[in-house]
């Protein structure tokens, strides 16, 4: 029936009884074809996965019962985080031989953050099909953390120097720390951060996010014994004879 819109075609009337009646040529028939619809059938390479690893979505352009005589024509698709009114688009891709596919990658400004994700994918229509929608659901696990932590040791007595953490992944809004004696058990962690001298590690807890695990990074540090200050005197305003025993003052400082 020729494609959508109106169409002309030629006719010609070949009688049954020939021996009474004349063919006929060129008869113009018109016919109008409405636009087929469609259906989208959209899939993905894997529909759960690791925050930050690459995904492929392949999308099926599938004419409907009542328009199978129609032939498909190359065109688009448009693939969209959540609803396309929000102008977050993460593909387009042709419509060859009715598939479509686009992959998409970290480095797409609008890749999913971890936890589900709606995909949205419009087909745009061609001369012989309208316009669909289709939409997948992805879930999208967090992926590890990565960070490090760096403490500066001290002298006893002094204020202790305070941890520096960093993350690319995870950032350092929400670290907490706790400490125990170096080689001890983990088990013997706590908050209370310690001031006497020795051998110590600190380690750093990183809070996850929304697309990282949280992680926990360790630093070594000393506190150094302090150096005392000793002042040592006589009594003072008492004279001292030859042969009397000396009364001495000593004053530790440190």
């Amino acid at each position: 029936v020729g494609n959508a819109g109106s169409n002309t075609f030629k006719a010609t009337y070949t009688p049954a009884d020939t021996a009474n009646y004349q063919s006929v040529a060129d008869i113009e028939v018109r016919i109008t074809v409405s636009k087929g619809e469609s259906t989208l059938v959209v899939q993905a390479d894997k529909s759960a996965f690791t925050y930050g690893e690459a995904f492929t979505l392949t999308v099926n352009v599938d004419l409907k019962p009542q328009s199978r005589s129609l032939t498909r024509a190359a065109d688009t698709v448009d693939v969209y985080l959540g609803d396309p009114a929000d102008n977050r688009q993460l593909a387009a891709a042709p419509v060859e031989n009715g598939k479509a596919t686009a992959t998409i990658e970290k480095s797409n400004p609008h890749y999913p953050n971890g936890g589900s994700a709606d995909i949205t994918v419009v087909y745009n229509g061609s001369g012989s099909l309208n316009k669909s929608i289709g939409s997948l659901h992805l879930d999208i696990t967090p992926a590890p953390g990565s960070a490090k932590v760096s403490q500066e040791g001290w002298t006893y007595g002094q204020a202790g120097a305070s941890p520096v953490p960093v993350s690319e992944t995870n950032g350092t809004e929400n670290v907490t720390y706790d400490y125990k004696t170096k080689d001890a058990g983990d088990d013997t962690y706590a908050a209370k951060k310690p001031t006497n001298a020795g051998d110590y590690t600190l380690r750093a807890t990183f809070a996850a996010t929304q697309n990282f695990k949280a992680v926990t990074a360790t630093a070594d540090f000393a506190i150094e014994k302090a150096q005392p200050v000793m002042t040592i005197a006589p009594e003072a305003g008492k004279e001292i004879q030859v042969g009397e025993p000396v009364t001495l003052n000593i004053a530790l400082k440190g």
